[in-house]
């Protein structure tokens, strides 16, 4: 028993918990609003506007109905002048008829403008009775009533209007936030994560709380206002039946209630499915050649099948959740109106106040609805916020200090120095020390998963150290700024990536101002400007994606040129040529030498022909620099790179590459 009473206020505090986490992140979402807070106050002007004409429109309504209902005009109880007896007869059965021999009525003239458009419908004397009667009174509630529907029209497009810009614009703001703190976390981030589900909270969670966003933004002011005016109404009308009507309202909101709690955790699985179906296209596109190469097409289709299927499911079980909330309400409200007649009858209510309360009732009935749906977009919408603000709310690692500065002196030398680096239990450095002066060339080899990339890494300020500093002309780089920290450098990485652009738009991707000029003599450099040349549109030739209509040699020297176009104190080349043919490797690698002498260089390379031309040669393992010379010396010593240079091309040392 004691378990029981324990899993039950383990329970409830969840579902507390739960509601307060759900209006913690409305709450949070609601303050992207603050800098558009006079649109909201126009917005929420628009809805009182609104509100106070609804309640015009009911007092004008019922003096009009009423009018109608009691004029005389409209009486058939009236008395009607008599007409001749002469124009009567007496038929066979003894009943009065009209006398087909008596002398037609004659109609007098009509008069004015009035009389001239009613004279086919009504006769003179009947249309003069009607005016005397008060015509006019009812021609001007009628335009009365008309004028206060277009200010009510007008209003409630204004409070749309404005209450849904608001909304959109916060999402479009959260969405901008989203990408640009992305693009402050670190790579260790990136490369822990999934680039589809990345896309996924980025598009498909920020378009589902656009939809959910403007909804409660509209409805949270509007419908209140609305709800309060005509409650007021009803409460100063006729307060019995006002009460009566008001005790179905929390019939009408608990449902909603219970089904927004489901679909909020249907939600949250179905945005956590199109993620994952997100993921599977990407690799997929990405990975085509490898798919079509081992026959696995059938393999991804399954794959896609089966992440549709639970997408499905998840969409399917939120359409169910939200087709229940109409009926429901609809049943509890149909029978609140049938409560209402049968009060208005027993209590005799006079017709005309039985029809305007009865607007009025349904003019409630509407905000109560829809302010009990707000709750319900509030659990859809906390889903994909909270994926969305998992990301916003990851720390930036990699950051400006305070008061870092940029770098303005010409490159000298960099220093590693007691650099210790890992990746979570994973050791890479524990003791690295290394010392580069300004023009010289560095070639690093060393075994895989020795700490080559990671070390350029550290260069490149993609990480940080654990302890030890990196120097720049004896200056720790943490003093300067990534952007000019990485702007004095020149990196081409083994994997190419170029932009869905043109070949010139591509070289200059680091300096968007260059001219073409300086975009030509940095292809030059690279030796790209020929073959750029014999393209069809030179310089303004479309790559395509990540630069599908170009070669792998013509790639890498496009890398070479983007890199070049910076005029970099430092270039670093990672595997430069690894996955290149022979003639390809053989283009770049003249681009290199080409450079070496002009600007201080390091190469992680593999290749024999690139590591003798460099001055020096670091082998990177052990957690630190195992060996550091000159090719010769190194190869002198009979140690890790006499290993690893046997290994890779045999006992050949004279500067030819051995295939292995």
């Amino acid at each position: 028993m004691q378990v029981g009473k324990v899993m039950s206020r383990s329970t409830d505090k969840k579902k507390v918990k739960l509601q307060k986490d759900d209006l913690q992140t409305f709450y949070r979402l609601l303050s992207f609003a603050k800098p558009y807070f006079w649109r909201l106050v126009i917005g929420s002007v628009c809805s009182v506007l609104g509100g106070g004409s609804i309640l015009a429109i009911l007092l004008t309504g019922k003096s009009l109905i009423g009018f109608i209902i009691e004029s005389p005009t409209f009486s058939f109880t009236e008395d009607v002048p008599a007409m001749e007896a002469s124009a009567f007869a007496v038929d066979e059965a003894g009943e009065m008829v009209p006398d087909a021999s008596a002398p037609a009525e004659t109609e007098a003239p009509a008069t004015d403008v009035s009389g001239t458009l009613f004279s086919k419908f009504i006769s003179d004397s009947d249309l003069k009775r009607l005016e005397q009667q008060g015509v006019s009174s009812l021609l001007t509630m009628s335009g009365v009533l008309m004028l206060l529907i277009l200010i009510n029209s007008l209003a409630t497009f204004g409070s749309v209007y404005y209450l849904q810009w608001v909304g959109q614009r916060i999402v479009m703001d959260l969405r901008v936030k989203l990408f640009s703190h992305l693009q402050k976390l670190s790579i260790s981030f990136c490369n822990t994560s999934s680039s589809g589900d990345m896309i996924s909270r980025a598009i498909a969670d920020t378009q589902l709380l656009q939809n959910s966003v403007t909804n409660i933004v509209i409805d949270a002011i509007r419908q209140p206002i609305t709800f309060l005016v005509v409650l007021g109404y009803v409460l100063v009308d006729e307060w019995q039946l006002a009460l009566f009507s008001v005790v179905f309202f929390p019939a009408v909101i608990v449902p909603i209630v219970l089904i927004g709690r489901r679909l909020r955790r249907i939600s949250r699985e179905g945005q956590r499915c199109l993620a994952d179906l997100t993921s599977v296209m990407k690799e997929s596109l990405d990975g085509v050649v490898v798919v079509k190469a081992f026959g696995q097409e059938a393999r991804e289709e399954a794959r896609f099948d089966e992440q549709c299927r639970k997408f499905f499911h998840r969409m399917v079980s939120a359409a169910k959740a939200k087709a229940l909330n109409d009926p429901i309400t609809h049943i509890i409200g149909g029978i609140g109106g049938v409560g209402v007649l049968v009060y208005a009858l027993i209590a005799k209510m006079p017709i005309k106040d039985c029809i305007i309360f009865a607007c009025a009732i349904w003019a409630m009935y509407e905000p109560v609805k829809k302010i009990g749906r707000i709750f319900m977009e509030i659990q859809q919408s906390s889903a994909p916020a909270d994926r969305i603000f998992e990301i916003i709310d990851a720390p930036v690692t990699i950051s400006d200090s305070p008061d870092a500065v940029e770098i303005s002196d010409p490159l000298q030398h960099i220093e590693f120095r007691n650099i210790a680096f890992n990746y979570g239990t994973k050791d890479v450095f524990t003791n690295l020390n290394l010392k580069i002066e300004n023009g010289t060339s560095l070639a690093v080899v060393g075994p895989s998963g020795g700490g080559k990339t990671t070390l350029v890494g550290l260069l490149m300020r993609f990480f940080d150290p654990i302890s030890g500093e990196i120097l720049r002309n004896g200056e720790d780089i943490r003093k300067y700024t990534m952007k000019s920290v990485r702007a004095n450098i020149g990196f081409v990485m083994q994997d190419t990536f170029l932009f869905n652009s043109t070949i010139a738009d591509n070289i200059a991707y680091g300096n968007p101002e260059a001219t073409r000029e300086e975009i030509e003599n940095a292809a030059k450099l690279a030796h790209a400007h020929e073959f750029i040349l014999e393209k069809e549109e030179g310089y303004d030739t479309v790559v395509g994606e990540r630069g599908v209509s170009l070669s792998g040699g013509q790639k890498q020297r496009i890398a070479i040129a983007r890199a070049l176009l910076r005029n970099p104190g430092l270039l670093i080349l990672d595997e430069a040529t690894s996955a290149l043919d022979t003639e390809s490797e053989r283009n770049v690698q003249a681009a290199i030498e080409g450079l070496m002498g002009r600007m201080t260089m390091i190469v992680i390379a593999h290749r024999l022909s690139t590591i003798v031309k460099c001055d020096y040669v670091a082998v990177v393992a052990n957690g630190g620099i195992a060996e550091f010379g000159t090719h010769a010396e190194l190869l002198a010593k009979r140690g890790l790179y006499t290993r690893l240079h046997e290994l890779q091309f045999g006992s050949c040392s004279n500067g030819t590459d051995v295939a292995v």
